[in-house]
Order: C-alpha cells, then sequence, then structure tokens
C-alpha cells in the first residue's frame, strides 16, 4: 500500500533592523496532515531561523543548531538536557565514527540517494507579500520512495539567498545522508517562500 502525507512549509517575515548585516529572522509555519495508517496526527509547528552575517542559527522540537563560519564551528544544543556538542567545519562524519558505522552510513546513503528532477513553470503567484515562480520537483530513490514538490521561489524577499543557501548546506553536512538533493535543489534561483510536499512509500 501506498500512504502519502502532504506537508505544507511557509516563510512568513523577515524581521531586522535595517542595517548591513543586521540579524533577520525567519519564521516558516510547517502543517503535517494526517496519516492514521502510520499513527501521523495532524501536526502545526514553528521553525525559526535567525541568519547574521556568516552565522545561522535554526531552532526547533527543543534543538538548535548553530553555524559560525568565522570560527569554523557547527553548535548542536539539545535544551531538554543542556548538553551541546562542538564540531569542526568542514564536518566530516566519517571522522567522527567507527570504519564500521562509516561502512553502513555509506550503503544506507547509496540505497536512500535520491533521483532528482525539476521542472521549472511559468506559474507566478504572490505569498506572503512577495512575487514567487513555481518550481515543481519529483523526487525518487531504490527504496521506492518518492516525493513530489511544489517550491515557490522568490528574489524579493530581500535577503543574501546565496550567503543562506552556503550556511544551510554547512548545517546539513551534520546528516548522514540527503544532502546531495538538497543541494541541487538549493542552487534554484531565489528564496523558498513556500513549499508543498507530498511523500509516497
Amino acid at each position: 500500500m501506498r500512504l502519502s502525507v502532504k506537508t505544507m512549509v511557509l516563510v512568513l517575515l523577515l524581521v531586522g533592523v535595517p542595517a548591513a548585516w543586521a540579524d533577520s529572522l525567519i519564521k516558516v509555519n510547517i502543517h503535517t496532515d494526517a496519516m492514521p495508517a502510520m499513527g501521523v496526527a495532524e501536526s502545526d509547528e514553528i521553525n525559526t531561523l535567525w541568519l547574521g552575517k556568516d552565522k545561522l542559527r535554526d531552532d526547533r522540537e527543543g534543538q538548535s543548531v548553530i553555524v559560525n563560519l568565522d570560527d569554523k564551528k557547527l553548535y548542536v544544543i539539545r535544551h531538554d538536557v543542556k548538553v551541546y556538542h562542538e564540531l569542526d567545519l568542514p564536518l566530516d562524519l566519517k571522522s567522527l565514527v567507527s570504519p564500521e558505522e562509516a561502512a553502513q552510513f555509506e550503503m544506507m546513503a547509496q540505497q536512500m540517494e535520491m533521483k532528482v528532477q525539476i521542472t521549472p513553470t511559468d506559474q507566478v503567484q504572490e505569498i506572503a507579500g512577495y512575487t514567487a515562480k513555481l518550481y515543481k520537483i519529483d523526487l525518487s530513490n531504490p527504496m521506492g520512495m518518492a516525493m513530489e514538490l511544489e517550491i515557490w521561489m522568490s528574489d524579493d524577499v530581500g535577503l543574501d539567498a546565496a550567503a543562506f543557501k552556503k550556511l544551510y548546506m554547512e548545517m546539513l553536512s551534520a546528516q548522514p545522508m540527503g544532502a546531495d538533493w538538497i543541494k541541487q535543489i538549493m542552487e534554484i534561483d531565489g528564496f523558498r517562500v513556500r513549499q508543498n510536499t507530498k511523500v509516497k512509500m
């Protein structure tokens, strides 16, 4: 049986002092539809990101991830147990685990590797006050997982999208797999202001 979940992500607003590289606040509203067959309830959450010059902080689910390119460090903070981890950038996950675990990560990454097809469209819409263009993206992997994404990208947000994407990719380097296909999506021009995702398994 194939099950699907539709997740909607909307970047709402940027708040900051109108000075060069003042910190900007990005709030992302995330809505997930219910999937009773897998015990997933309908939910809403807010992901908060702070963007500064060569720095990014991502707050969600009781955890913060901070990228600081000045110090070439990545910090993972677990607020519930009051513990943090400090990692050097660029991050080399293989150096943090045993050779056996590194081999397992490599095998899992190959199995989960996503094939990406990006299709630009001519559809333009105003979202949260920004003019955005729609891109349709199809993802699939050898394990039978498939995702259909609708991403609305805008050049009107007023942020340095390239700088943000660079910092965000450094943060994603802490994940053992999945960064390659996200990098391809990150190469789309503009700043993502809305995303609809349907997952099939």
